[in-house]
């Protein structure tokens, strides 16, 4: 049965949360190459908080967050030495982000990933939410990162729920 009327409020929330994690997923797979070395090395620049050039407001979740170690930016492409570098961050403890902005037909998808000195992986999202609406923005938290299956690109592992930023 179609729809009869344009999908709006929890709906539109839902199919926007649904396709923002599908197209962070698939940018944390397919935007990164193989790494090509079996060795994991850091290569992270001195602590830094990286932000989005965007003409919107940001939440305070990602403003405010502590500066760490950037190990780099995938911007529309790989990033290998960025992915090693946040790789390694995870392994040793250490704390670390790198940063994805990938472009789709609905606007940009945002994605940090950050590590912690305890192990942990933060992976923040922010995915558009339908033409002409801002990003709407998602935090996960994650019990590591891993590379991706066929050995490419970087994975969160053993995500909770995520949880929306304002």
């Amino acid at each position: 049965m179609a729809a009869s009327g344009p999908v709006t409020g929890p709906t539109l929330l839902g199919f926007a949360l649904r396709h923002a994690v599908a197209v962070a997923v698939a940018a944390l797979m397919v935007a990164c190459s193989p790494m090509g070395e079996d060795a994991v090395t850091s290569t992270a620049t001195p602590r830094a908080v990286w932000l989005p050039d965007l003409d919107e407001d940001l939440p305070a979740a990602l403003t405010d967050r502590e500066p760490v170690a950037f190990c780099g930016l995938a911007r529309g492409a790989p990033n290998p030495a960025a992915e090693r570098c946040i790789l390694a961050a995870a392994a040793d403890g250490d704390a670390a982000e790198m940063a994805l902005e990938v472009q789709t037909e609905r606007g940009p998808v945002i994605s940090i990933i950050r590590t912690s000195s305890t192990g942990r992986a933060e992976v923040i999202i922010g995915a558009p939410g339908g033409p002409g609406v801002a990003l709407f923005w998602e935090r996960l938290d994650c019990r590591t990162l891993r590379r991706g299956d066929s050995g490419t690109g970087v994975m969160p592992v053993d995500c909770e729920p995520p949880e929306r930023l304002e």
